[in-house]
């Protein structure tokens, strides 16, 4: 009569009604009766909702070997562990919880086996045991729970609770995705990205990424996007990288949110617009994420898409650099070296380079070679400074590459080896570095470890030049003047030597003004040739001196002043300069020395 009312069949529909036969039965301990009226408890059908009630009827139809209520039971004991593992409806019992997820454990239910597991495994309500943990995630993983599944694969993955296994815990979390959990999708992605317990395949990774990016997973959406960036396992598409990255960052997820500031920082995928770069920073940098730490960092220190602010820079840079982050430990060190937003403190530097440099940057490698090199901040040590130069040039650094090459080539810190110079010279100067190109120019130019060739010596010299470096421009300008390795051109030649003289270089002023004196390029003008040697003087360049002492002394551009002439004559004769000895010997005031 109970299920007719419940069901409504051949009598009007009335679950409370229902609920009153269910009850005269159970009382009389018809156990179908008795595991209905739990039910209805259970549900709140006819009848205010009781889950403590629907245990009751459940427990007693149970007992007298009803399997239907056997399986409502366990039901009904893991119900009431989550009402008192989240206290809802009663107070918050951890404790109690887990006695209840137990009983249900126990009668098989997998849902409550997992939950059971997690207690143990997080020390809620019972005492933390991982192993334990994982006998339950099995129990539960075996009968096809997903959740427990991938939590095994994790078991396995970390080595936790159980001995590390990666192909066993590809195997759960196969099982697993292939349920749909999209958490066991994202790892498992991870898996075939970097080839851990299975062959690498970035496109099963992609794969298994677009599955659980689909449902949402933060984390999977971002690294989808990182495939789409970096065209790994999928055709390159940065657009479709940003869409990926914003999904991501608006849920919240930091690593996406500074990757997304990264594409509005370069103009990738999307318009450039460096305030936007700097909001999505911020925004990671909430979650404590160092890589937006420092990228924020960057934007204080050079005034990108926000006011420029050494100091906070150097904030970002320490709160980055202090979780390990290398990029931000350089930078740090850097601020350290040259005063900038903080105290200048080289001992300071060279402890954020070290911690850099021994996780692999090739900034920090380099920058901490050269203070080994001059003993800036430590004690000179030429050999360490080749060890950090080669360490950082073998990454394929440009700025190593050139110093070590510099090293070999004049002997410091290693034995000399010209050839082995030009090998480090031509690495660092095909990448586009100017100090390496005339370097590797000037070994061109005299034949020094590789056959001399002057135009192709002209060649390096001009591909520095054209990058503003000053010792180029007035080694390409000197090859104009006399023709070497290219067509002779004085007023190109002139050209050059200003482009380097405007810079402040000696060899060049002297040049310039040498130009200027004989009219060679550009209309005689003695008085200009006096600025330009006066200048080179000043920086010690003998010859300027010397030239500078002759304009004093016979009046060429300046009126004549013997004091001043044999002044500068002094100053170059120290240098050992023979034409100033010279005309010192003549006036009759060389010694022989000049102290």
């Amino acid at each position: 009569m109970g299920d007719c009312y419940f069901w409504g069949e051949g009598i009007k529909e009335d679950k409370q009604k229902a609920v009153k036969w269910y009850r005269l039965a159970a009382e009389q301990g018809n156990a179908e009766a008795q595991r209905l009226l739990g039910d209805c408890y259970y549900f709140g059908e006819g009848i205010m909702e009781d889950k403590r009630e629907a245990v009751k009827w459940y427990r007693l139809a149970a007992e007298q070997g009803n399997a239907e209520a056997q399986k409502d039971l366990a039901d009904c004991y893991k119900s009431l562990g989550y009402c008192y593992y989240f206290g809802e409806g009663i107070m918050e019992d951890k404790r109690e919880a887990v006695k209840w997820y137990r009983l249900a454990a126990e009668q098989g239910d997998a849902e409550a086996q997992r939950n059971l597991g997690d207690c143990y495994y997080f020390g809620t309500g019972i005492m933390e045991d991982k192993r334990e943990a994982v006998k339950w995630y099995r129990l539960a993983a075996e009968q096809g729970d997903a959740e427990a599944q991938r939590n095994l694969g994790d078991c396995y993955y970390f080595g936790t609770g159980i001995m590390e296994d990666k192909r066993e815990a590809v195997k759960w979390y196969r099982l697993a995705a292939e349920q749909g959990d999209a958490e066991a999708q994202r790892n498992l992605g991870d898996c075939y990205y970097f080839g851990t317990g299975i062959m690498e395949d970035k496109q099963k990774a992609v794969k298994w990424f677009r599955l659980a990016a689909e449902q949402g997973n933060a984390e999977a959406r971002w690294k989808l996007g990182a495939c789409y960036s970096l065209g790994e396992g999928i055709m390159k598409d940065r657009q479709e990288a940003v869409k990926w990255y914003r999904l991501a960052a608006e849920q919240g997820n930091a690593e996406a949110q500074w990757r997304l500031g990264a594409c509005y920082s370069l103009g990738t995928g999307i318009r450039e617009d460096k305030q936007e770069a700097v909001k999505w920073y911020r925004l990671a940098t909430r979650w404590g994420n160092a890589e937006a730490q420092w990228r924020l960092g960057d934007c204080y220190y050079s005034g990108t898409g926000i006011r420029e602010d050494k100091q906070e820079a150097v904030k970002w840079y320490r709160l980055a650099a202090e979780q390990g982050n290398a990029e931000a430990q350089w930078r740090l060190g850097f601020c350290y070296y040259v005063g900038t937003g903080i105290r200048e403190d080289k001992q300071e530097a060279v402890k954020w380079y070290r911690l850099a440099a021994e996780q692999g940057n090739a900034e920090a490698q380099w920058r901490l070679g050269d203070c080994y090199y001059s003993g800036t901040g430590i004690r000179e040590d030429k050999q360490e400074a080749v060890k950090w130069y080669r360490l950082a040039a073998e990454q394929g650094n440009a700025e190593a590459q050139w110093r070590l090459g510099f090293c070999y080539y004049v002997g410091t810190g290693i034995r000399e080896d010209k050839q082995e110079a030009v090998k480090w010279y031509r690495l660092a100067a095909e990448q586009g570095n100017a100090e390496a190109q005339w370097r590797l120019g000037f070994c061109y130019y005299v034949g020094t470890g590789i056959r001399e060739d002057k135009q192709e010596a002209v060649k390096w010299y001009r591909l520095a030049a054209e990058q503003g470096n000053a010792e180029a421009q007035w080694r390409l300008g000197f090859c104009y003047y006399v023709g070497t390795g290219i067509r002779g051109d004085k007023q190109e030649a002139v050209k050059w030597y200003r482009l380097s003289a405007q810079q402040g270089d000696a060899e060049a002023q002297w040049f310039l003004g040498d130009c200027y004196f004989f009219g060679d390029g550009v209309e005689k003008n003695k008085r200009e040739a006096v600025n330009w040697y006066f200048l080179s003087a000043e920086k010690g360049n003998a010859e300027a001196q010397r030239r500078l002492g002759a304009c004093y002394y016979f009046g060429h551009g300046i009126p004549i002043n013997r004091q001043e002439a044999i002044r500068w004559y002094r100053l170059a004769a120290k240098q050992g300069n023979t034409v100033a000895i010279t005309m010192l010997k003549k006036l009759g005031i060389y010694k022989g020395k000049e102290p």
